[in-house]
Parts: structure tokens; C-alpha cells; sequence
């Protein structure tokens, strides 16, 4: 009975918004920047509360990827690490840098608990070291006691990312997390907590294929994150602890268990004050790192390292790295040199008229890595490029930057492994049977670093044993001078021919995924076939000097049908003459580059659509402010200390307004599609209103009888399940009618209009969004006129990121009009265009 007053409480009586959470989790992951923990610390001490238990976790990638990290092989930042009072860390990719032996002892000298539920050893198949796979912890709330469980899952992907040897395992992770769940329930847990560091597409799984997590604390990705999917909540909070998660939960003692409700948002640390222990154990390993301060170059224009460009498009940072390479293995004959975007660390921008300095350069580069020369048929060569292109534009860390003497174009738009459109070498289209010997990071020759298989397969002739970063200072100390202006050495295009060819791809998905095939598989014969087609011709591009970092500009077509796909467009800036890009060809080509990223991940986030393009000569694509993300998984919730925007998941209408409120299931963005199954016929809009009101009345009145019938059989198993299964179908009908009604009206062929209030929570995001970044009246009003999804689709694109918000935010205006028109003159109507592609499976963006 008290079981039975306590659902009823829970269901029909509002608790009030000012209650304090039971459980506070605090969340920082992927930090190559050790002394930004300084911030995390003083935001975590302002987060305590009285009579609220804080738990402060780490979601991987910690121990390396920065020089602060690698000239002591990690242990300055266990040390910054063990001042910070952390209280879960999880084994990410880069903890294993500096092998399995070295990851030991730093584990040794935590004061912390490490979490690796599927990092096992090969032979014993025991979980590695001391890492513990999963733990609990206590919560008092206000309806009793409630046991947490939490455990970790580290991405498979690790021996392509960095140096675990041969000793380790890394299993499937949806396996384990299954396992724990099951161990955890037995236990007693009724709230349960996965750290992960996998990709959001990974992620996903996890929360589609594992009944029991309520909450995933996420890393790996770079970009903040928060939605929920399947009920569960899935946050990321980017990478250098520029932001803080904050996750509030409140338990309460219901029928079925414990019903738990969120709130979540992600605390700005531009404005945070430094934290003096942690600054003190951060300033105490820095005296001993051996970089100076010795000034290499004077920067032009602005350089930029920044993340989502070095992962996305040609970056001059990027270029800079690959001309060092291509410079000091030309001697041993070297036709050019190719640089996986991950490579490069530092996210930041270099001012024109600036000193770049040798401390800058290896804390870009901090990876013990040297360039190798390995030998390649043309058709490899092109290969290669397919495979490190097969994402674009979609942020990958192995998107190639290319040394001068070498130019590329490619259509992001074609199917995967068919979009290089143009392929030379020293000012010549490159022979499929030709011999090439190309400079790389010697660890893509070793082994499938981040899915690129082809280079490993192929001969090493050389090994250059001076490290990437001591390279490219020899290389600025001789230059003397670098400019952050894109060289345009890989030009995206839109296809114009092998149509049909392209098709054919499209037919047959399989030839696309190249880490499927066994070693000795032979090239697919549809891609032999379009190479051998495009090698006969050359693609010829236009440049133009564009803001920032002057950017070629490149007209070509195809209306972007997916948020992937979209580049974010700058202002159309006058055409250049023809030979711009062989004169910067000559000068350094400066780029920018991030983290290597599997392949299996980006056939997976990959989206294409199998419709011939139309030619538009009028859409023009800039080749920075390239932060593209899935318009389904937008987030920002924005704190309410700060000045910036909220922005929603997608499949809300608008953020509950208290925390209490924040547990509605929220069903995928597919659910809303319009294309789908058609809806009943003669249904009205009250009529649908009405209809949810009843049946949601219904369902609980019966759910109840039920539920207190079993419990007097003493069967609270059917109880739960019932309760369970209710609570999901509720959750579901509280969203039913709005899109009945939205899909009523386009089958009738009347104007399917946002409700007053709709409009109102739109027109309230759009302010916010444009105080945040001040845009001019005509953008404004441009926006203002869209519809209240569209206007909800344009914002959820995410930040304006550039030196002009206002052209950025005109650009996705015209993009999002085109869609539209384009959705509403198809002759198959809405939802017609572009069917969705079959699920695969992999690994997602590092």
C-alpha cells in the first residue's frame, strides 16, 4: 500500500521546482590542456550544496595528447590530476601513449579510482591492472536511501588511436555494459551511470541496446552534446574542460522502483577563476619542460589549429605540418606529404603580425611521432585519399592536409570512395600505375591508424628519426615567415560526370566499407572503374580571397539534404584568376589538423543522398566556421549565469521548465519525419487532443488496478513491468497529438502552422540567439521570418563561429529556405528526397 500512495504522489502531485537534487555528477572529458583544470576545480567547489553528494568524473583522455602530458610520460598530470579530487577517471585511448607498462605505474600513483569494464588482458581476460569494473555508492534522498551503480567502456578503437601493445584487449563494449548492468541490478542498484568514452553514434547503441542506464557521461567527441535518446540521457562536454557538466538528478521512491529526473547543463568556464592548488601543481611540472620560448616566425594573417577545420577542410597549420615533412624527406625522393588532421592539438588561433614561438609548435605537436616515406602505386594514392575523405564534411581526424606539389578535389557529396574528382603530382594527374613515394606520420605505416588501411599495406623505404615537431621549428627557423591563407591543395567540388558511376557505387554499399576486406581483396571493381575515369581529367578550381584566412572559394552545387552535409557558408567574395593556387604553392602552406578517427565510425555518421545534384553556380561554400553537427543531437543548455543561448535537442519544444519536469521521454527525430506511414484519415485536431486526454487517463487507471492486483498476488515483478511499460506510453501520447495534427494538415493540403505557443518559444530562442551574437537588423529579420522550425533548425546548427556572425547567419537562412522549397516541390512529396540509409555499425569521431 505505501508502494502504492507513494506512484500516485509521483505521478499526479508536482514537487516544488526549488527542491535540491539528491545526486550532483560533475563531468569533464578529453583535456589536452592540463592547466584549464584549474578552472573545473573552482567550478566544482561552487557546486556544493548542503545535503547534496557531488561526484566528480572524468571521461578519458587525460594522460597524453599534449606536451605538458608527454615530456614526463604522463605523470604531471596525475599529479594535477590527484590535486583536483577527482572521483572516477575512465581509461580513454591516449592513457595508453606511452604503452601498457608506463599506464601501470601511472595508475599506481593515482589517488583515484581508474574505470575500463572492457579494457581486458589478451590472455587472462581479467580487466586490466587495477581498474575496477564498475562500483557503487550510497545516495540519501528525501524517500530513503538509493544505491548507484557506475561503470566505464573505453573505445574498441584504441590500438588504431594509440599504442596499448599487444597484450590488451579492448572488447565489445555493448557486450560488457550488458554484463554490468545485470551485475549491478543484482546487486541492488537502482540508478545506474556509464562512463563511456566512444563515439555519439556509439553511444546511441549503447542506449538502444542496454535496458537499465539511465544516464551516459560521455567523451572521445570534441564538441559538446546533450540529448536524450531511448529515455536515456547521453552529454558530452567538448574537450579542454571549456565546459563543465553539471547533471542534477532527483530520485524518487515510486511503485516500480526508483523514478529518476534530470537536469542538465553545461557551465562556461570563459569567466572562471583559477583554482590556486591546482595552478601550483600545473606550475611545478612546467619549469622542467624543455621547450622555450625561442621565436621561430612571424605570423601574417591569422593561423588557425582550430579542431572542427583541421577535421573538416584544408587548414593552413595542417599544410604547414605536411610542407616540414614533404621538406625534410625530399631528399630521399619524395613526391609529397600527407598529414591526418588529428595530429595537431592546440585548438587555437594565432593573431596576424604574431610570433609563433618553439613552445607553440610542440605544444601543437605533442606526439612522439617521426614522418616515413612509403612507396605507392597512384591507384593506392587515390585510395588512400578516398578512405581519409569518406567522412567530409563531417569532423574526422583523419581528413588529409596535403604538402605543396600535390592538389586534390573532391566532391563531399558523392558516395564514399568516390568522391576524389582530381588527383596530381608535380603538375601532373597522377597515373594509376605510376610509382609514388609519399611522406606520412610513420605510425599510419605500421598499422590501420584510424581506418586508413592502405598505407600500411605498402613499402617503407624511409624512416625520418628527427619528430614532427623538431622538424617543423628547423622548417620556420629557414622560412622565417608562415601565413594562415589557405593554399587551395584540396578543393571540394561538385560532381558534374560519371553520374551513373556513382550510382553504381551507391548500389552496392559494401565496396565502401574498406576495413571490412580481408588484406589481399582486390580494389572494388566500381571503384577501378571510376578511377580509371577520373584520372583522364582534371578538375579545374577557382580561388578567392576570402576574411580570416582567406579561404578559396569554390562554386559548385547540390541543395545539403542532411546537417552533415552542410558546409556553413561566408559571403561570396569576388572570383580570383586561375593561377592563385600555383603561386601559394610556392610560399609555406600553413594548416591545421586534430585527432585521428576510425573508420568504421565515419562510414556510420556518413550520410549521402543517391539523387543527382543540380548544378547551382550561385551556392558558394567557405572553408572555415565548419562546426557541423547532427541537427537531431544539437544541444547548448545554456546555464542560467550565462549570456549564451539555449538550444534544444530537436526532438523537444521547448526545455521544461524546472528540473523536475526534465525526465519526458524524448523520442527520436525520425518519429517526426514527415514521410513515413501516412496518418489515419478523418481524424480533427480536437479530436486528437481529446483522444490523448482519455486514453492517457485510461492507461493509468488500468495500470494502477493492475499493478495493485499483482502486488496483492505477490507478483511485483508484473507490477514493475507494468508500470514500466505505461509510464513509456504516456510519455509517447503526450507528443502524439502535435504531430498527428502537424501530418493531418499536409495530408489535407492545408497550411500546417505552429500553435500560438510554439511560435512564442521559437521567437524567445531567436532572441536569445541573437543577443549572443549580435547580428544585423537584416539577418535578424530574415530569421524572424521563417517559420518556427525552420528557425529552431537554423539555431540548432549551433554556434556562429567567425569574424562576420551575420553573413554565417544569412548563409544557413538560404540553405534552410532551399530545403524547404526543395522538400515542398518534390514530386514525391515531402520526405521523399533523400530515404534514410540502413544502419551500420562502427566507431564515431574522435
Amino acid at each position: 500500500m505505501q508502494c502504492f500512495v507513494g506512484c500516485f504522489r509521483a505521478w499526479f502531485l508536482p514537487e516544488p521546482d526549488s527542491k535540491l537534487p539528491d545526486l550532483r555528477i560533475l563531468s569533464v572529458n578529453d583535456v589536452y590542456k592540463p592547466e584549464r583544470l584549474a578552472l573545473v576545480r573552482t567550478v566544482a567547489r561552487a557546486a556544493v550544496d548542503p545535503g547534496v553528494l557531488v561526484k566528480q568524473v572524468l571521461p578519458g583522455d587525460l594522460l597524453g595528447g599534449s606536451l605538458y602530458a608527454s615530456e614526463h610520460l604522463g605523470e604531471s598530470t596525475v599529479d594535477v590530476l590527484n590535486s583536483l579530487g577527482v572521483d572516477y577517471c575512465l581509461l580513454g585511448n591516449h592513457e595508453f601513449d606511452y604503452g601498457e607498462k608506463r599506464l601501470r605505474e601511472l595508475m599506481d600513483k593515482s589517488r583515484f579510482p581508474w574505470l575500463g569494464s572492457n579494457v581486458r588482458d589478451r590472455d587472462s581476460q581479467s580487466i586490466f591492472h587495477t581498474a575496477l569494473d564498475s562500483d557503487t555508492f550510497w545516495v540519501q534522498s528525501s524517500h530513503g536511501s538509493v544505491l548507484c551503480g557506475l561503470f566505464g567502456l573505453c573505445t574498441p578503437a584504441t590500438p588504431q588511436l594509440s599504442d596499448p601493445g599487444r597484450n590488451i584487449s579492448f572488447e565489445d563494449p555493448i557486450s560488457h555494459a550488458r554484463r554490468c548492468v545485470k551485475a549491478l541490478r543484482a546487486s541492488g542498484c537502482e540508478l545506474i551511470v556509464a562512463l563511456t568514452h566512444l563515439s555519439l553514434h556509439q553511444d546511441k547503441q549503447l542506449a538502444e541496446s542496454c535496458d537499465g542506464i539511465h544516464v551516459i557521461l560521455g567523451g572521445h567527441d570534441h564538441d559538446p552534446y546533450y540529448l536524450i535518446h531511448h529515455g536515456v540521457l547521453i552529454a558530452k562536454c567538448g574537450q579542454n574542460a571549456e565546459y563543465v557538466g553539471i547533471l542534477d538528478l532527483y530520485l524518487t521512491r515510486a511503485l516500480a522502483g526508483v523514478e529518476v529526473k534530470h537536469s542538465f547543463h553545461f557551465r562556461s568556464t570563459a569567466a572562471v577563476k583559477e583554482d590556486p592548488a591546482v595552478v601550483e601543481a600545473v606550475c611545478r611540472w612546467k619549469k622542467s619542460t624543455t621547450s622555450t620560448e625561442e621565436e621561430l616566425c612571424v605570423v601574417g594573417s591569422p593561423l588557425s589549429s582550430r579542431t572542427y577545420e583541421l577535421r573538416s577542410t584544408e587548414n593552413a597549420f595542417g599544410c604547414l605540418v605536411a610542407d616540414a615533412a614533404f621538406w625534410a624527406c625530399r631528399p630521399h625522393g619524395c613526391h609529397g606529404a600527407i598529414i591526418n588532421g588529428g595530429f595537431i592539438r592546440q585548438d587555437r588561433v594565432y593573431p596576424a603580425h604574431s610570433v609563433l614561438t618553439a613552445q607553440q609548435v610542440g605544444e601543437e605537436l605533442p606526439f612522439a611521432e617521426c614522418p616515413a616515406v612509403v612507396r605507392m602505386t597512384g591507384q593506392s594514392l587515390r585510395y588512400a585519399l578516398e578512405e581519409m575523405l569518406a567522412s567530409a564534411p563531417t569532423p574526422v581526424g583523419c581528413f588529409p592536409h596535403v604538402s605543396t606539389g600535390m592538389a586534390v578535389s573532391y566532391d563531399p557529396s558523392a558516395p564514399p570512395f568516390a568522391r576524389v574528382q582530381g588527383l596530381e603530382v608535380d603538375g601532373r594527374t597522377v597515373d594509376p600505375d605510376e610509382q609514388y613515394l609519399v611522406a606520412i606520420n610513420r605510425l599510419f605505416s605500421e598499422v590501420a591508424a584510424d581506418g586508413v588501411r592502405t598505407f600500411c599495406k605498402c613499402e617503407r623505404t624511409y624512416t625520418h628519426h628527427q619528430l614532427f615537431r623538431d622538424l617543423v621549428m628547423d622548417y620556420l627557423r629557414e622560412r622565417r615567415h608562415v601565413s594562415g591563407e589557405l593554399p587551395g591543395r584540396l578543393v571540394p567540388v561538385t560532381a558534374v560526370a560519371n553520374v551513373e558511376a556513382t550510382r553504381q557505387l551507391a548500389s552496392d554499399r559494401t565496396c565502401w566499407q574498406s576495413d571490412r576486406r580481408e588484406e589481399n581483396d582486390p580494389l572494388p571493381a566500381s571503384f577501378v572503374e571510376l578511377s580509371g575515369r577520373a584520372a583522364g581529367k582534371s578538375s579545374s578550381t577557382r580561388s578567392g580571397k576570402g576574411r580570416h584566412h582567406a579561404a578559396p572559394q569554390v562554386r559548385h552545387s547540390a541543395h545539403r539534404r542532411h546537417a552533415r552535409k552542410d558546409y556553413q557558408d561566408d559571403e561570396p567574395d569576388d572570383d580570383a584568376s586561375e593561377d592563385r593556387r600555383a603561386s601559394l604553392s610556392e610560399d609555406s602552406g600553413d594548416g591545421q589538423a586534430d585527432e585521428a578517427e576510425p573508420d568504421v565510425s565515419r562510414r556510420e555518421d556518413s550520410r549521402y543522398d543517391d539523387d543527382q545534384q543540380e548544378v547551382d553556380t550561385q551556392d558558394r561554400h567557405s572553408h572555415h566556421n565548419r562546426h557541423v553537427r547532427p541537427k537531431e543531437e544539437v544541444q547548448l543548455d545554456a546555464p542560467a549565469d550565462s549570456h549564451k543561448p539555449v538550444v534544444h535537442n530537436a526532438s523537444h519544444q521547448s526545455r521544461p521548465s524546472s528540473p523536475v519536469e526534465s525526465n519526458q521521454t524524448v523520442h527520436d527525430s525520425s518519429a517526426r519525419a514527415v514521410g513515413g506511414q501516412p496518418p489515419p484519415t478523418g481524424l480533427h485536431h480536437e479530436s486528437i487532443r481529446t483522444g490523448w486526454l482519455v486514453t492517457s487517463s485510461c492507461w493509468a487507471i488500468l495500470t494502477l488496478v493492475a499493478a495493485a492486483i499483482a502486488l496483492w498476488l505477490k507478483r511485483p515483478e508484473l507490477a514493475e513491468k507494468g508500470m514500466c511499460f505505461v509510464t513509456k506510453r504516456i510519455s509517447k501520447l503526450k507528443w502524439e497529438p502535435e504531430l498527428q495534427r502537424k501530418e493531418v494538415a499536409v495530408q489535407a493540403g492545408e497550411p500546417c502552422n505552429d500553435r500560438p505557443q510554439d511560435i512564442q518559444d521559437a521567437q524567445d530562442l531567436v532572441s536569445a540567439f541573437i543577443a549572443q551574437y549580435g547580428v544585423d537588423a537584416s539577418a535578424e529579420g530574415a530569421l524572424r521570418n521563417l517559420p518556427a522550425d525552420a528557425q529552431r533548425q537554423v539555431i540548432g546548427e549551433g554556434p556562429l563561429r567567425g569574424l562576420n556572425a551575420s553573413a554565417l547567419l544569412m548563409s544557413r537562412i538560404r540553405r534552410v529556405q532551399g530545403s524547404l522549397a526543395a522538400v515542398t516541390s518534390h514530386p514525391m512529396g515531402p520526405g521523399g528526397m533523400n530515404p534514410p540509409m540502413p544502419a551500420k555499425s562502427g566507431v564515431g569521431p574522435l
